[in-house]
């Protein structure tokens, strides 16, 4: 995909920003703009299925079921299609290049360390940080806390670990929507679900217990969509897609590793790398040799000079987070590195189908 492709998800959140009154950063989608103008909702509920994309709907439910017919379109999220990067682009507006969430983990300088943004701990240690050290570092502002701020009442739901909100189950998560919905004074709410990633992760996308999940979600949404007030509307997206993935156990190429200035980050298969600074050409030459067929190399002035992780102003860490390159998958490999963890489904690569996602209306 040509960068210039990625991003929909942006002009989704842009929609849904001016629909309240707020900028928006972006393009808005204008498939979005016509349902909330035409609709004049009181209430919308914007629900955030990790991993729904286009391809698993399109393999693991009914053609004629609740997602296919409510699906307006389908547009592609930013790049790298992973949870980090898009779900901030969703709740923001803003692209990663804005935010600088750009990945899984990311090496932060000051505590010398690669560190995973939502969990607040070390890639590759075992070192814990205060639980909101990602998000003061890199401050971004959701919609429902700037709606909140402007005072047009906004709230959201989770998962079980989550402290706000919590759900131990998709029937706990529907009924804490619809809960929320029908106060009287609410005017938007967020809700994410990440059941369908993990499974996939684990099992593959073409797995049964996959498809059963899916299904599942899909009967759990319809349903959900028939209690809503009439003055609610719901919108679905989700994050990424996945593929199936087969592993390149990266710390076992020692001429690549013996390049290494430190740890690489961000994402398993939209690496950066971090290169001493005699071994450029060096490992430019051996990745090449090696995974250039089914990677994508970029060094740190093409990424800087691009638009891969999204239009707009780039975010005053951005360089540092990009490392001296960028590698992309093409195919279906990933970089499993340091870790035991060999997972069948993945995402975050350059592919068209990890990158496509719904926009599901309804009404």
């Amino acid at each position: 995909m040509k960068w210039n492709e990625y991003g929909g998800i942006a002009r989704a959140a842009g929609s849904l920003r001016q629909y309240y009154g707020l900028k928006a950063y972006h393009d808005t989608d204008s498939a979005v703009d016509e349902w909330l103008n035409g609709h004049h909702f009181r209430c919308v509920a914007a629900i955030l299925i990790d991993a729904l994309g286009s391809s698993i709907i399109k393999k693991n439910c009914p053609s004629d079921g609740f997602f296919t017919e409510r699906k307006a379109e389908d547009i592609t999220t930013v790049f790298p299609p992973t949870t980090t990067a898009a779900t901030t682009a969703f709740r923001t507006g803003h692209t990663p290049v804005e935010t600088g969430w750009l990945g899984w983990n990311q090496y932060f300088r000051e505590k010398d360390d690669n560190i995973i943004l939502f969990q607040n701990i070390s890639m590759y240690g075992d070192s814990t940080y205060d639980e909101s050290f990602s998000w003061k570092t890199l401050p971004v502002m959701p919609l429902e806390d700037e709606l909140t701020e402007n005072g047009i009442c906004a709230d959201s739901v989770w998962p079980g670990w989550a402290p706000h909100m919590p759900s131990e189950n998709l029937d706990a998560f529907c009924d804490n929507i619809y809960r929320t919905v029908t106060k009287p004074e609410m005017r938007f709410v967020y809700g994410y679900w990440d059941a369908l990633d993990t499974c996939m992760h684990l099992n593959g996308t073409h797995a049964e217990v996959s498809a059963n999940m899916a299904q599942e979600i899909e009967k759990k949404m319809a349903a959900l969509a028939k209690r809503l007030p009439a003055d609610t509307g719901l919108l679905i997206v989700a994050d990424h897609s996945q593929i199936d993935v087969h592993p390149i156990f990266l710390e076992e190429d020692k001429e690549i590793c013996a390049c290494f200035r430190r740890e690489p980050a961000l994402e398993a298969r939209s690496m950066a790398f971090y290169i001493e600074a005699d071994k450029h050409e060096v490992f430019e030459e051996l990745f090449h040799k090696k995974y250039g067929e089914h990677w994508r190399l970029y060094s740190h002035e093409e990424v800087m000079n691009s638009t891969m992780y999204g239009e707009g102003m780039q975010h005053p860490r951005f360089s540092e987070f990009i490392g001296d390159y960028i590698a992309v998958s093409d195919d279906g490999s990933f970089f499993c590195y340091k870790s035991d963890e060999v997972l069948k489904g993945h995402h975050a690569g350059g592919t068209r189908e990890e990158a496509e996602i719904p926009v599901i209306l309804f009404p």
